[in-house]
């Protein structure tokens, strides 16, 4: 029996729907992990400007969601309330997480002049006292607070720091 030429064309363009979720999940995997090489190799100035202008927006949409929070601090010099999103999560009286690069963020920075913060956690706010935690291992925490965001400030950050907010009872 022949199978004629046009019936051949028209399977092979048909997108086979275990090609449609591997192209799914790798545009996901992209768009989320993308940025983090982007800052990885951009130099300061445009890498703070990207932040501000996509990173912190989406990061309070995701902010929403289990493993994410937002942590307010006080401008050191300002005096100003600063919001940054940041992945990690509540491990007994605590709330921990990795930052990236903390000797260029603005938020550790403010922090380590006055530790006292507030977290947005699940939607409620809390407040406590940061540590930083230069001893600790960050890239072992990192994985297992937000594997997620782990792996982005991973491939983001040169250097990383574990912070524990002891939250107020």
């Amino acid at each position: 029996m022949r199978v004629s030429g046009t019936t051949r064309a028209r399977d092979s363009r048909r997108i086979r729907p275990g090609k449609l979720v591997a192209g799914t999940v790798a545009a996901v995997i992209g768009s989320y992990y993308g940025p983090a090489v982007l800052e990885r190799f951009l130099p300061r100035p445009v890498q703070r400007r990207f932040q501000r202008r996509f990173g912190n927006p989406g990061g309070r949409i995701m902010s929403r969601l289990p493993g994410w929070a937002i942590v307010e601090t006080t401008g050191r010099r300002t005096a100003a309330v600063r919001q940054v999103p940041v992945g990690g999560r509540i491990i007994g009286e605590a709330f921990w997480f990795v930052a990236a690069d903390p000797d260029h963020a603005g938020y550790v920075k403010n922090l380590e002049a006055n530790p006292h913060v507030r977290v947005r956690v699940g939607g409620r706010w809390r407040t406590g006292v940061a540590v930083p935690l230069p001893e600790d291992n960050p890239r072992r925490r990192m994985f297992r607070l937000n594997p997620a965001n782990g792996l982005f400030i991973m491939i983001a950050g040169r250097r990383h720091l574990t912070i524990r907010v002891q939250l107020d009872p």
